[in-house]
């Protein structure tokens, strides 16, 4: 740690590994804007491994590439076929490993966690030296009300000893607080890099009317009522393509779903890219597609609407709250009619869009510059409580 800059520890069960290059990306976007304000430290949390010859392991990540500069150690433990031994060596390799990183000389001003897993050790054990803890949560059981007992038992009680709970959408904060937690909440979204998503321009004119899905090919994506959509207008519309960014378990099924009614002309799979192949994709498309059936607040809209690119999304979790009629249009969730009449309105909107407008409102709003600086504002005022 750099004498006389503020110093902040971040704890995380999702995070980008070897294994998961996108798991968590949205966690170190944050780790990144607060980089550039003070020292970073990330203590990655990978989860319980049952064949673990100690206890717990900690080691430090080499690849740059992952890491992103940022100091980054992944914790494992090991599994117990009786969970709440699992849990009970968690807490214990959890208190190891900040007592660990404490010897190594990392001691931190400030601990941001993230997830409501891991927060109870935490905060714990920063009570303990007086260290405030802020809490940001994403898990979308908590946006659905699905916790277990043990995890409503988790969130509750460490949302009021936290300083912060710094949630990425007030539909999460909503959430949180319907199930009881109390605390002081204030909202700090996701941010983005602009310096990799930014507007450059139209896209070229149509035809083809290039639509983008970009995300995990996961059920809750709902990549398969899009593609049911599109059967549905297949004859109706002028030339189109659709290409689809990102990789998961439902690719296969998916692209034999897809390449049962349209050629490759139509829809493209590209597979999982890095962010500036993602960013190009979305300076050249017309509009972006999200169909999901639940969210938090999405990365890849805010990331969208940087380059400029209006959205046709579900209103689900929080993306009601950036997306508007300048912005694209909402529909309903899991209902490919309602899908097949959205496509038809961008459709016919498409060129009509003030790209430059969200492109600009979007990096005023969303840029790592602007959140890094808001968050280490909010550290700097619970450090002087």
């Amino acid at each position: 740690m750099t004498a006389n800059r503020l110093s902040v520890l971040f704890i995380t069960p999702w995070y980008p590994h070897p294994d998961g290059p996108v798991d968590g990306i949205f966690v170190r976007a944050q780790a990144i804007a607060v980089a550039r304000y003070a020292d970073v430290v990330v203590l990655h949390v990978m989860g319980p491994r049952p064949n673990l010859s100690r206890p717990w392991y900690l080691s430090r990540e080499t690849d740059a590439g992952l890491t992103a500069g940022i100091p980054t150690y992944r914790l494992v433990y090991r599994r117990f076929m009786i969970p709440r031994l699992s849990y009970l060596n968690f807490f214990r390799a959890a208190w190891a490993a900040l007592n660990h990183l404490e010897g190594e000389g990392i001691r931190p001003d400030v601990i941001h966690a993230h997830v409501f897993d891991v927060t109870v050790p935490v905060v714990l054990w920063a009570r303990h030296r007086g260290i405030p803890v802020l809490y940001t949560e994403h898990s979308s059981l908590v946006l659905k009300h699905d916790l277990s007992f043990g995890g409503r038992l988790k969130v509750r009680w460490s949302g009021p000893r936290c300083a912060r709970i710094l949630p990425v959408s007030h539909s999460m904060a909503n959430a949180m607080k319907a199930l009881g937690v109390k605390g002081r909440y204030q909202i700090v979204t996701n941010p983005v890099d602009t310096g990799i998503f930014y507007y450059a321009g139209p896209p070229p004119a149509p035809p083809p009317v290039r639509m983008l899905f970009v995300g995990r090919l996961h059920p809750i994506k709902g990549v398969d009522i899009l593609l049911t959509a599109l059967q549905h207008i297949r004859q109706k519309y002028p030339p189109w393509r659709l290409d689809i960014i990102g990789d998961g378990s439902e690719r296969s099924r998916l692209e034999e779903f897809a390449y049962s009614w349209f050629d490759e002309r139509h829809v493209i799979f590209h597979g999982e890219r890095d962010q500036p192949y993602i960013a190009d994709y979305m300076r050249k498309a017309h509009f972006l597609i999200l169909p999901s059936h639940i969210e938090n607040m999405p990365c890849v809209i805010l990331e969208a609407q940087c380059c400029g690119l209006p959205v046709l999304a579900t209103c689900v979790g929080g993306i009601p709250e950036i997306v508007d009629e300048k912005r694209g249009l909402l529909v309903a969730p899991g209902n490919p009619l309602a899908l097949a009449e959205g496509l038809w309105f961008m459709f016919q909107r498409v060129g009509q869009w003030d790209r430059k407008r969200i492109a600009s409102d979007a990096r005023h709003r969303f840029s790592i510059e602007g959140i890094g600086e808001q968050l280490f504002r909010i550290y700097s005022e619970v450090r002087a409580c």
